[in-house]
């Protein structure tokens, strides 16, 4: 204990610097007391968790894993953007814990905590170290989670070595809803599980990476997009997913549509799914909105009419093998008559010598 004091005594300064208020209310006692408590708290509770990594240690009249809805409660405080404590002062802890040289890291064992946080766990990445790009500096808790969400699609940025462009204050014109884009001709399909960010329009199929919203989803996203309007270094990268999402999500129809494709799994009634996204950047502002492009190819692709003519097409006399056989029959008809007509006509107009 006395040397976990002494090594958290040597980083006040700093942990009082990571916050906006630096905790000025407390004295130095005070302020050590509440890293240390708070800190063991979180890093056992991560290490207890159920884990592939690591052998499981909990016990059995464990309240917090053994009471109903309690780590419902946790993760929901544990991600609340006013709750977060320094990255550094955890790992400090951590590494005390597990004498100094712990086989898991740390990131590695808060998001296995989290995994079960969420119905896909799938959308949650970890530090690879043969990564091309690695990780950057973590700040808490509540930016590792966004970190797990988005790095995947900053390197698959990186990959198509899109240009940066200007950062743009505004949102670009709405797009139209996933049931009106597909009675344009816009097909939908189920992108690859994991990076949920990875959404993608080309040649009028517009690829999304599946996601499961149920309760649990809305406070996560919720405290996410909170990060990223208060930290004037974090795109606005989850709530550019929000923004899209709303405009793709506008009825019933929308959400029928995209849970069958297997795009959204829906665990909320459908009004609540409609409403899902929309409830959910409400109040916030977008800077340099991440699908500005996809967007624009969107609308690029609206203009031509020829789509919407051939998705109707297809609808009308190509929905079911019988309106097909019916409209392949009716066009042989037509052709019969055609030819009888000619040679009906053909005496009249070219008679025998």
């Amino acid at each position: 204990m006395d040397s976990l004091i002494e090594s958290i005594k040597e980083q006040e300064t700093r942990a009082r610097s990571y916050y906006s208020d630096p905790c000025y209310h407390l004295d130095q006692n005070d302020f050590i007391e509440m890293l240390i408590l708070d800190g063991c708290f979180l890093i056992e509770l991560f290490r207890k968790a159920p884990s592939k990594h690591a052998k499981d240690r909990q016990d059995n009249d464990d309240p917090i894993f053994n009471m109903p809805c309690m780590l419902e409660y946790l993760y929901h405080d544990i991600l609340l953007l006013e709750n977060q404590l320094p990255w550094f002062v955890l790992e400090s802890i951590y590494k005390l814990i597990e004498g100094g040289s712990p086989k898991t890291p740390l990131s590695q064992v808060v998001i296995d905590f989290f995994t079960d946080s969420v119905a896909e766990a799938e959308i949650f990445s970890c530090p690879d170290p043969n990564s091309p790009k690695p990780w950057p500096e973590i700040l808490h808790v509540l930016d590792l989670i966004r970190t797990s969400l988005v790095q995947k699609h900053l390197e698959h940025a990186d990959q198509k070595k899109t240009p940066t462009s200007k950062l743009v204050n505004h949102l670009p014109q709405r797009i139209p809803s996933a049931a009106a884009l597909s009675e344009a001709g816009v097909k939908f399909r189920k992108g690859p599980s994991g990076c949920i960010l990875n959404i993608t329009f080309e040649g009028g199929i517009f690829t999304i990476p599946p996601l499961a919203i149920d309760e649990r989803t809305a406070p996560m996203f919720r405290n996410l997009m909170a990060y990223e309007q208060c930290y004037f270094n974090c795109k606005h990268m989850i709530t550019s997913y929000a923004v899209l999402m709303d405009n793709l999500i506008d009825t019933n129809k929308d959400v029928d549509l995209l849970c069958e494709k297997h795009i959204l799994a829906n665990w909320l009634s459908a009004d609540d799914a409609s409403n899902f996204f929309n409830d959910l950047y409400n109040d916030t502002t977008v800077i340099d909105f991440v699908y500005k492009e996809v967007c624009d190819e969107v609308h690029s692709y609206r203009k031509v009419p020829w789509h919407k003519w051939r998705k109707k097409l297809k609808r009308d006399y190509f929905e079911t093998p019988w309106s097909t056989i019916s409209f392949i029959a009716a066009f042989v008809l037509l052709v019969l008559t055609f030819l009888q007509t000619i040679y009906t006509l053909q005496p009249y107009y070219h008679p025998r010598s």
